[in-house]
């Protein structure tokens, strides 16, 4: 509202100034919550392989003991 074109340009440089503090925090905190996405990620993956890695050793047994007996019980 004002005509001043000093003031004008004092608000401009402020607004700058402000905006690169806004963006730097945007940084930082996307680059935190990116980290702590792919952490919680490889534990999710790693839990999911120790499950499968145990139940699939114990599905081939019994898989194993199933046919054995199967067979038992045809001939």
């Amino acid at each position: 509202k004002t005509k001043n074109n000093e003031l004008i340009k004092d608000s401009i440089i402020e607004f700058r100034i402000e905006l690169r503090g806004y963006r730097s925090l945007k940084d930082l905190i996307s680059n935190k919550l990116n980290k702590y996405i792919k952490i919680e990620s490889e534990k999710r993956k790693a839990f999911k392989k120790r499950r499968y890695e145990r139940t699939s050793n114990f599905g081939h047994e019994s898989y194993g003991s199933i046919l054995s007996i199967s067979k038992g019980m045809r001939i």
